[in-house]
């Protein structure tokens, strides 16, 4: 068999493989039976109909700041134009902080809010704001975000930025649904992780020989967090319901959510995003070495590809436990104010919880580099030069 018939094979099979988990996404993704939420909540009365809805501040009609003993804090009485049919240009008067809270937000003229409208039995209406309405600061920060990928990246970008929209689609139209309507969350996570990661990765880095091996370290990785996981949780005693969240989800759906299984799927999936940089980027340090240096033996090819392993381990790791300080941040200084004891800080829930997450995907992205290198120097071909476009 000639040496261009072999790779026209090879990328063949890629393809076939690739194109049966797109179709079998695609299919899976047009089956879901995804319920459509609504404004009306179920932690309110039956009797109460809630509406959202957008506004714009048009004036403040009234602010004065407060302080007493407990709190010092602003009150407002804002006039908010309604800008969503079907209360399109009404005016309604909100006033907020009638009451001691230690909520400092102030409103101004211009904001862009989201409302609640609520109407009770007697068909008495009361406004409440929820929140700010950001959708188009997020919105620009989104376009500034491609346009960056598509200047420096170009088709891969695009590629990437494709294999993105894909992931989401499975996440908001697949896993999350399925996990609302009571199906297992690990089970879905895994399924979805399956349905993801061949489409991210073909699409950001090519059907090659690289990304195949990449991939097959990724789902052994995986696979390995996941059992990991289910012994952390189990060791540690770990419910799930460390946040607020996990307690307002499981009132409204009457306990049909398995909150522990949720706990086990977030790490599958928070892992899944990491390790698709670890892995390609180890291929790639293999497939580079051995096309640089043909003569190098396996072992010597996996000892000079696991020199960058190490580094890049550290990094990865240091980043992992810097992401998570960073998110919970408010609420570590929250604890250290406090008089608890380190190790009774440690011990809560909602501080364990991210710790096991942060161990547990930390030993799968350790693990994940020596079974990458290992694969890609089983595997390597001197021929293969699908590395020259990665580096890290």
């Amino acid at each position: 068999m000639s040496q261009h018939k072999k790779i026209y094979i090879e990328k063949n099979s890629h393809l076939k493989a690739f194109a049966a988990v797109l179709i079998l996404g695609v299919l899976m993704f047009l089956g879901t039976n995804a319920q459509t939420t609504h404004a009306q909540s179920e932690f309110y009365p039956p009797q109460l109909t809630q509406t959202a809805v957008k506004g714009m501040v048009t004036e403040v009609v009234k602010e004065q700041l407060i302080q007493n003993e407990y709190a010092k804090y602003t009150y407002q009485e804002l006039k908010i134009k309604l800008t969503q049919e079907p209360y399109l240009n009404q005016e309604i008067i909100v006033k907020i902080n009638e009451t001691p809270t230690s909520n400092s937000t102030r409103y101004e003229v211009g904001d862009k809010l989201n409302l609640l409208r609520v109407e009770d039995e007697n068909s008495k209406i009361s406004y409440y704001i929820t929140d700010f309405d950001r959708t188009n600061a997020i919105v620009l920060i989104f376009f500034a975000f491609i346009i960056c990928v598509l200047s420096v990246s170009r088709f891969w970008g695009l590629a990437a930025v494709i294999g993105m929209v894909y992931s989401f689609a499975i996440i908001f139209k697949l896993m999350l649904p399925q996990i609302l309507n009571g199906h297992d969350p690990l089970l879905i996570a895994i399924l979805s992780a399956f349905l993801i990661a061949p489409a991210s990765f073909y699409l950001s880095h090519g059907i090659n020989r690289k990304t195949t091996i990449a991939l097959i370290s990724t789902t052994i990785a995986l696979i390995i967090t996941g059992i990991l996981s289910i012994i952390a949780i189990n060791m540690s005693k770990l419910t799930g319901f460390g946040s607020e969240e996990a307690y307002f989800l499981q009132l409204a759906k009457h306990g049909e959510i398995n909150i522990k299984g949720l706990l086990l799927a977030g790490i599958i999936i928070g892992t899944l995003g990491i390790l698709d940089d670890v892995t390609v980027s180890q291929a790639s340090i293999v497939t580079q070495l051995k096309h640089a240096n043909k003569r190098l033996s396996q072992i010597e090819l996996y000892k000079y590809a696991m020199r960058v392993g190490h580094d890049h381990i550290t990094s990865t790791v240091n980043t992992l436990v810097l992401v998570y300080t960073g998110a919970a941040m408010p609420l570590l200084l929250l604890f250290i104010n406090s008089e608890k004891s380190f190790t009774e800080v440690m011990s809560l829930e909602i501080i364990a919880d991210e710790i096991i997450r942060t161990l547990v995907g930390s030993i799968g992205l350790i693990l994940a580099v020596p079974i990458t290198t290992f694969l890609a120097v089983k595997f390597a071909d001197e021929n293969d030069t699908s590395a020259e476009r990665h580096s890290h």
